[in-house]
Order: structure tokens, then sequence, then C-alpha cells
């Protein structure tokens, strides 16, 4: 909309439409208790994020401890990747459109990044390149992907059966009826 300076600023249309996206989508509401869960039981930062081209855009970035609330859109755009989500995300694409996202980086590069996609496809969840966080995909042709991060370092393995099964609890209101 316009403003009284003849500039302008985002209207209401925004909102309407943000809170229509997510209303919709059904993913924040079906993750908010199982996140809220892993939370408390577990003691770490948890994200659900979706893939946005070469981005991941984390619908949930919250601390354990702070109101769930303020994890909502708590954080900004990040790298596909060099996240955790963004690469469990990534690999679940075909291997050409992978080629396409990132097709202005060096081959060696795309290689590197390719061969790290083929190995979190066996394994079922991927380590971020900084090893600071752990993703498992969302849905049996993933839409989105839950993380744990700020975790001491070995307790990855252990943290692997929870987040599995916390992708089915989210994934399950969501299938198609």
């Amino acid at each position: 909309q316009r403003t009284g300076r003849g500039k302008y600023a985002s209207g209401p249309g925004i909102h309407v439409l943000s809170a229509m996206g997510l209303r919709g989508s059904r993913l924040l509401a079906a993750a908010l208790p199982v996140i809220r869960e892993l939370q408390a039981e577990h003691g770490y930062a948890v994200a659900l994020g979706v893939l946005w081209h070469r981005h991941v855009c984390y619908l949930f970035h919250g601390q354990p401890g702070q109101p769930l609330e303020a994890g909502i859109g708590g954080h900004k755009l990040f790298p596909a990747e060099q996240s955790s989500i963004g690469r469990v995300l990534l690999a679940a694409r075909p291997e050409a459109e992978v080629r396409d996202l990132f097709a202005g980086d060096s081959d060696d590069a795309i290689t590197r990044l390719l061969a790290g996609l083929v190995e979190i496809r066996q394994a079922g969840y991927a380590v971020a390149p900084d090893r600071s966080s752990l993703a498992v995909a969302i849905g049996d042709v993933p839409f989105a992907a839950l993380a744990f991060s700020s975790f001491p370092p070995r307790a990855e393995f252990s943290l692997i059966a929870p987040l599995q099964s916390a992708t089915r609890a989210i994934a399950g209101p969501l299938d198609p009826v």
C-alpha cells in the first residue's frame, strides 16, 4: 500500500497471504506439538524447514526454554548445502534438478555435493557439514524436514530415532485423505 509520503509499504494483503499459507499447509499446526515434546525431552534446539530454490526457509527455529511462538519464522533464509535440512531435502531431489540449482558453482563443488547426497539417501538423515545439526525429511515424498541443533559432539546417533519418530508424527495428519 502507498504511504502518506508517496512510498510503498507492505499492506494487509501480505499478512493475509502469510496466514492463509500457514493455515492452508497445516504443517506448522501438525509440527508444533511434536516440536514442544522434542525440546522438552531432549533439551536441544529444533528447526522445521522447507527448501526454497537453493535456500532453507525455516518455518520454526527455536531454542528449548523459549516460548514456542518465538521460534515461528525465527530465522533467515540459509544456504541449503550448508544446512542439514537443506541437504536432506536436496537428497530427495533428482540429480539433474540439483545440478540445475547449483549450475553456477564449480564442477568440483557440484560433484562433492552430489556425492554427499548419495550418502544422505543411503543413511536416511543428514548432518550439516559443520556437524552443528542433524535432520530427517518429512513425508514419503519429502516436502519439509525436522532438525536438532546445538547438541554435544557424538550425540547425533542417539538423536536419529527420535527425529524419525517425530517426522512420522508430523506427516501422519498431513497425509491426503
